[in-house]
């Protein structure tokens, strides 16, 4: 089992932004903002208490999408990878963020390969903006948010 680690609690009431980029510069995950008057509520969450961690930007491909449901039936998420060494390593999927004008601008855009068992396949020619959070073991982002076409 995973030990916790025990830290003094302080606080800083002015210069938050200064006080975040200075910890997690440190290499801390972040901090936790609150309302000074909140409570801790044990195994509950609250809008009173917020973790506050970075995210990291990328540009990746698109190299394909899924199907989805409802409104987004037509495409889901999209399948995203990075040149590294001359080749695509796969990041994952993308779905947030993305806006129902910019579904329909990547659906004008996306050249469709093959499809196979609900994937389809594109040209990695389109470029996207990602922003997330840390990177699995194997390399894919988590919590990855759509930003915006490149190109």
């Amino acid at each position: 089992m995973k030990q916790a680690a025990i830290l003094p609690i302080f606080f800083i009431e002015d210069r938050g932004k200064t006080f975040f980029e200075s910890v997690t510069s440190m290499g801390f995950e972040g901090i936790m903002a609150k309302q000074m008057d909140s409570l801790y509520l044990l195994g509950k969450r609250s809008d009173s208490w917020l973790k506050m961690k970075p995210k990291k930007s990328a540009i990746c491909h698109v190299v394909g999408y899924t199907k989805g449901e409802g409104y987004r039936n037509l495409l889901g998420a999209l399948l995203i990878a990075q040149h590294r060494q001359n080749r695509l390593i796969d990041r994952g999927r993308v779905g947030s963020g993305i806006s129902t004008k910019t579904l329909g601008d990547l659906l004008g855009i996306l050249r469709p390969l093959a499809e196979k068992n609900g994937v389809t396949r594109v040209d990695p020619n389109l470029q996207i903006e990602v922003t997330y959070f840390e990177e699995t073991e194997g390399g894919h982002f988590r919590f990855p948010v759509f930003k915006r076409i490149v190109s």
